[in-house]
């Protein structure tokens, strides 16, 4: 049970860092309405000195309207107790004056093959790593009469199945 669950959050963070690799933000003036934005506010805030900082905070959603208020419906998910989740949706209405930056997310080839090939490298790594410490065969006798090819070549497939939880 724990294996299979180990499984499923590391399928799941690989999943993540290969969509999050495929797009990216670049900085618009307008965008057409139903486009996903990231629309960045400024943040002030007053210490106990007295003195105003600045940081910014970033919303992404689904644009509504673009002109002198910015409409940005967003949606969040919240855990409600061990086996209930609820969508919390929401549009954000922000003056366009008030806005540092409109974002507009689009596909990104070049981080998507780039990530593509560090993540195959990675899991090539891995399978040479499982072949090599399962005592890989050295050399062959070029007759294929010894079975002992075959038997590694099923003891790296059981290995892979043990590590992914399927055996």
């Amino acid at each position: 049970m724990r294996r299979d669950s180990l499984t499923t959050r590391v399928l799941a963070l690989f999943g993540a860092l290969l969509l999050s690799g495929c797009y990216t933000y670049l900085p618009v003036s307008s965008a057409p309405p139903g486009s996903p934005v990231r629309v960045v506010l400024p943040v002030e805030t007053r210490t106990s000195t007295g003195a105003v900082t600045r940081s910014t905070l970033a919303v992404e959603g689904t644009l509504v309207s673009a002109g002198d208020t910015i409409e940005v419906a967003t949606e969040s998910t919240e855990q409600v107790g061990n086996f209930r989740q609820v969508s919390l949706l929401d549009t954000l209405r922000v003056p366009a004056s008030e806005v540092d930056a409109l974002e507009l997310r689009q596909f990104s080839g070049t981080r998507t093959a780039v990530l593509t090939g560090l993540v195959t490298a990675g899991a090539l790594l891995i399978l040479v790593g499982i072949v090599d410490s399962l005592g890989g065969s050295e050399g062959g006798d070029g007759g294929g009469g010894d079975p002992t090819g075959a038997s590694i070549t099923l003891g790296t497939l059981g290995g892979l199945l043990k590590l992914l939880g399927r055996r």
